[in-house]
């Protein structure tokens, strides 16, 4: 047996069909009422979906303890005094600064080995008679 054929049966009764319709008018606005609570909680669940998307945060059992950690994190910086952007800018400047120094230190060791070759090819002389390199040893003294 269904609520259809219950709600049949009771038609039958005295008053029968008043009752019916006072349950059904109960399912209808129970039924909207529910709806309105699923609509809800879908845009609610889309809504914070968008919000650990934009924070970068994977939904799942652990993003509350994601979300701590994070607000830690802002936390800190601002027992610091800085503000996240004024770090990333100054990560940036420190990034660049890096750069800087590791392509002067490629250039004075690039200088250094090509000083190292010349003196080194001026320790040599090349003997024309025979078209090789004689090397000179000088010894000095003191």
């Amino acid at each position: 047996m269904d609520l259809k054929d219950v709600l049949a049966a009771l038609e039958k009764v005295e008053n029968g069909a008043e009752m019916t319709a006072v349950i059904n008018a109960e399912i209808n606005r129970l039924s909207g009422e529910s709806k309105g609570y699923r609509v809800k909680s879908r845009d609610a669940s889309e809504k914070v979906k968008n919000l650990l998307e934009a924070l970068g945060l994977d939904d799942g059992d652990d993003v509350v303890e994601q979300a701590k950690g994070l607000k830690n994190t802002l936390d800190s910086f601002a027992q610091g005094g800085k503000k996240p952007t004024e770090v990333a800018k100054q990560i940036a400047d420190l990034t660049k600064q890096v750069t800087t120094l590791t392509n002067n230190y490629a250039e004075m060791t690039k200088t250094a080995e090509a000083e190292k070759a010349k003196r080194l090819s001026s320790m040599f002389i090349k003997n024309d008679s025979c078209g090789e390199y004689l090397s000179i040893m000088i010894y000095f003294e003191l």
